[in-house]
C-alpha cells in the first residue's frame, strides 16, 4: 500500500481500549502498516516499553523507539501523550498525530471532585495546552475526527497558521460486513433502550439511572453494556450485560431499537457507528461532534446534556410512534455507508503518501 516505502507505524496506548484502539488496530491492518503499542508489559518487538511511577505512566523506552523507527516510513500517533514526545526528537521520519478526545476531556484530567482537584485540573489544562502546542510545532500533520473537535483545539493553539495548514479531518469508520441488510421492528413489544459505556458520571450513567426512575414501569426496557464502580445490584430493573466481547455485540444491538449516550463529552464514539450499522435509533447529548454525525430527526435525536425530561419525552414519543423507529432505522442503514473503511481508509493513505513525497 505504501509502494516501495517502509510500512507506516500506527502507535496507540495499550491501556486505551476504546474506539481509538479499535480504529488504530483496523487502520494498521488496512494499510498494511505496523501496529505499535505503548505497553507496561512488553510482549512483542513492536511494543514500546513504558515505565510507571506510583501507578502512572511516566516515560517510554528510548531504545525501543529507535529500534522501531528503523522499520517504518512514518509515525501515526493515536491518542498522543507526553510520554511519546521523545519520538519528535529521536526520529527524523514524518509524524502524524491523531486526536481521539475533546480538549475538555483530555487524558490528564482528574475525575475526583473538590477544591483541590479543581486547581489540579486547572494545572493539568495548562500542561495539556503546552504539550498540544509542541505537537503543533513539530508534527507534520494533525488529524481530527470532526469539525467540532478541530474547532475546540484551534482555540488553544499559539500557532494558528501552522495549525490550519497541518490539520485534516478524517471521520471514524466501520467495516461494511458489520452493516445489517435490514432491521425488523417489533411493534408489538416495548422498545428496548441500550446504553454502552463506562458506568460513570462523565458518561451520563447517573442521568440514565434517574431517567429510568421517571419513566413509568412497563413503558420502556433498559439494558447496559459496560463496567464501573457503581453497584448495579441496586438497580435490578436494568438488564446488565457487563463487559461484552466485540463478537457478541451484534446480537445485543439486534435485540434493541434505541441507543442512548447521555455523555457530557464525546468526539465520535464507535458505538454510534455500530448502532447505526445495526439499524438503531440514536439518542445522544447535543455536543459539537455529535451534531455532525446525528442529524436531528433523520438518524435520531439530540438532547441537552443532563436534560432527563427531554430524554424521557423523546423515548416516550418513539414508544408511541413505532413507524418513526422504523423510518430512522432505514435512514441509518443507508447513511452508515458514508463511514465505511472503503470511504475513509483512502483518506489516510493520501495523507501518508503526500507526507512521504514532501519528505523525499
Amino acid at each position: 500500500m505504501m509502494g516501495e516505502k517502509l510500512p507506516a507505524g500506527i502507535l496507540i496506548h495499550e491501556h486505551e481500549r476504546g474506539g481509538s484502539f479499535i480504529i488504530s488496530q483496523k487502520l494498521a491492518s488496512m494499510v498494511k502498516g505496523k501496529f505499535i503499542k505503548l505497553s507496561s508489559k512488553k510482549k512483542n518487538k513492536l511494543d514500546i516499553s513504558v515505565k510507571k511511577i506510583l501507578g502512572k505512566r511516566f516515560w517510554s523506552n528510548l531504545s525501543d523507539i529507535k529500534r522501531i523507527d528503523k522499520e517504518i516510513s512514518l509515525w501515526n500517533i493515536h491518542y498522543p501523550s507526553p510520554i511519546i514526545l521523545p519520538v519528535l526528537f529521536i526520529s527524523k521520519k514524518p509524524k502524524i498525530i491523531s486526536f481521539h478526545f475533546m480538549r475538555g476531556g483530555h487524558p490528564f484530567k482528574f475525575k475526583q471532585e473538590g477544591m483541590i482537584f479543581y486547581f489540579l485540573n486547572k494545572l493539568s489544562d495548562l500542561f495539556f495546552n503546552i504539550v498540544f502546542n509542541i505537537w503543533v510545532l513539530f508534527a507534520d500533520k494533525l488529524l481530527f475526527i470532526t469539525q467540532g473537535q478541530k474547532k475546540e483545539y484551534k482555540e488553544i493553539t499559539l500557532f494558528e497558521k501552522k495549525f490550519e495548514k497541518k490539520s485534516t479531518i478524517i471521520p471514524n469508520f466501520i467495516e461494511r460486513n458489520y452493516i445489517k441488510n435490514n432491521k425488523k421492528i417489533f411493534r408489538k413489544r416495548l422498545p428496548k433502550v441500550l446504553f454502552i459505556g463506562r458506568l460513570e458520571k462523565l458518561k451520563g450513567f447517573y442521568d440514565l439511572i434517574n431517567l429510568k426512575r421517571v419513566i413509568s414501569e412497563g413503558n420502556v426496557s433498559f439494558s447496559i453494556v459496560g463496567e464501573g464502580k457503581i453497584p448495579l445490584n441496586k438497580y435490578n430493573d436494568f438488564k446488565n450485560y457487563g463487559k461484552v466481547t466485540p463478537d457478541k455485540m451484534k446480537k445485543i444491538y439486534d435485540k434493541h431499537e434505541i441507543l442512548i449516550l447521555p455523555s457530557y463529552t464525546e468526539v465520535f464514539p464507535m458505538v454510534i457507528l455500530e448502532a447505526m450499522a445495526r439499524g438503531l435509533v440514536i439518542l445522544v447529548s447535543d455536543l459539537p461532534g455529535m451534531r455532525e454525525i446525528v442529524k436531528e430527526g433523520r438518524n435520531g435525536y439530540l438532547f441537552p446534556p443532563g436534560d432527563i425530561e427531554k430524554m424521557k419525552e423523546i423515548i416516550l414519543y418513539l414508544k408511541n410512534n413505532p413507524k418513526e423507529i422504523e423510518r430512522i432505522s432505514k435512514n441509518n442503514l443507508k447513511d452508515i455507508h458514508k463511514f465505511t473503511t472503503e470511504k475513509q481508509i483512502p483518506k489516510y493513505l493520501k495523507v501518508y503518501e503526500d507526507i512521504l513525497k514532501e519528505n523525499d
